[in-house]
Parts: structure tokens; C-alpha cells; sequence
């Protein structure tokens, strides 16, 4: 199961990779472990669009079937087979 807790889309940096006196923030395609989305949002976003764009625009890690759109946004477990 993957918890589905929102994280805050701008988070202190690690100090390890920035020197503590500057400020930095995370961006927003860093703030999340995992990028879940479905086919029936990407087919609702198409269907407003002039062009189509291809899941491959968005880069995620998971794509789900058989859910609404925008249904993903609302996921609070994730179970991937049978563990």
C-alpha cells in the first residue's frame, strides 16, 4: 500500500546539498515520490485540448484503469498485484 499523505508543494532544502545561508525550495515535480494518474484523465484532458498530448507528457510512475477522472486525486491506499 502506498498512504496518500499531501505533502506541502515547497519544502526546506537538505542542508547537505545547499549551504545553509541560501534559501531554497524544493519544486513541485520534486515535493512527490511518485506521480499516480489514469487514462481517464489524460482522455478527459484530451478532450478539451485542440491537440492530444500523450501520457508521456506527464511523466508518471504509475497509471491506473478503470477509475474516473481525477479519481487518482482522491486515492488514499494503492494495492500493485496480489502483496
Amino acid at each position: 500500500y502506498l498512504p496518500c499523505h499531501p505533502p506541502s508543494h515547497s519544502s526546506p532544502p537538505c542542508s547537505y546539498y545547499a549551504p545553509v545561508d541560501t534559501v531554497q525550495h524544493v519544486a513541485f515535480p520534486d515535493g512527490y515520490p511518485l506521480l499516480i494518474t489514469s487514462t481517464a484523465s489524460l482522455h478527459h484532458l484530451n478532450r478539451k485540448l485542440d491537440k492530444p498530448v500523450s501520457m508521456l507528457r506527464f511523466r508518471p510512475n504509475i497509471v491506473v484503469e478503470g477509475c474516473q477522472p481525477h479519481q487518482e486525486d482522491r486515492f488514499f491506499d494503492l494495492a500493485i498485484g496480489s502483496t
